[in-house]
């Protein structure tokens, strides 16, 4: 029986090494210059926050433009953090993809819609208590995405 060479792992065999060159040391390499440390997902996250953050400046400016100061919530977090996902979608996947994901956004606003304009009829016209009026109308949030989708997106 041959024992193993120390420091070289054939288990880890990776593409386009020779057989007795895989080490640790040639895997690190490779493995290194095939994926890229975690700064591009890390790059990523800061620039969404920055982004985000800056039209969520621009947005709360909006809000607080407009008469009555309740429309400042509307333009809050949600729309500056998708146009923020849709720019960097369109930097890393293309205009094809992030369409894509523009499209399926705007469904979920649209369930969304369908969520919050129950929610606002059962709490006002029929007197009912917000937690239980929330909670069972998610179901129905749930059912209206997934309705798009079918209908729609697929």
């Amino acid at each position: 029986m041959r024992l193993p060479t120390p420091g070289v792992f054939p288990a880890l065999q990776p593409q386009g090494l020779p057989r007795d060159k895989v080490s640790v040391k040639n895997t690190q390499k490779l493995l290194h210059r095939e994926s890229p440390s975690l700064r591009g997902p890390v790059k990523d996250l800061i620039l969404r926050f920055v982004i985000g953050g800056i039209v969520a400046c621009a947005f709360a400016a909006l809000g607080d433009v407009l008469k009555p100061k309740s429309f400042a919530g509307l333009f809050g977090a949600a729309p500056s953090i998708a146009l923020a996902t849709l720019g960097l979608t369109i930097a890393a996947n293309g205009k094809s993809y992030a369409a894509t994901e523009a499209r399926s956004m705007m469904a979920g606003a649209l369930a969304f819609f369908l969520y919050a304009y129950v929610c606002f009829w059962l709490m006002l016209r029929r007197k009912l208590k917000a937690m239980p009026v929330t909670l069972s109308a998610l179901g129905l949030w749930l059912v209206g995405a997934i309705s798009i989708w079918f209908l729609v997106l697929r």
